[in-house]
């Protein structure tokens, strides 16, 4: 996934069924604008944002949304590969 340029942009994934989440890794393209908030939603309308320590605190979900503010630098977001629980 790619987004855009000079704006940031966001990425929600669903997962079904609810997927109960202990750790995350996403991989980003080289160059990549990096700066993510991770939020979490069992129902799409309620977020919030991902505890810092999941696996003391594991989380159950059906959305997962990335969120990349604009830096205001050229990059662009390029997410390559997400991974819950790896």
């Amino acid at each position: 996934w790619t987004g855009q340029k000079a704006g940031g942009g966001y990425l929600v994934v669903g997962y079904e069924p609810t997927l109960r989440l202990t750790a995350l890794e996403v991989d980003l393209a080289e160059g990549s604008l990096a700066d993510i908030q991770y939020l979490y939603s069992l129902d799409g309308e309620d977020w919030a944002p991902l505890p810092e320590d999941m696996e003391a605190n594991p989380v159950s979900l059906n959305f997962l949304w990335l969120v990349f503010p604009d830096d205001g630098t050229e990059a662009v977001p390029s997410v390559l590969e997400i991974r819950p629980n790896p």
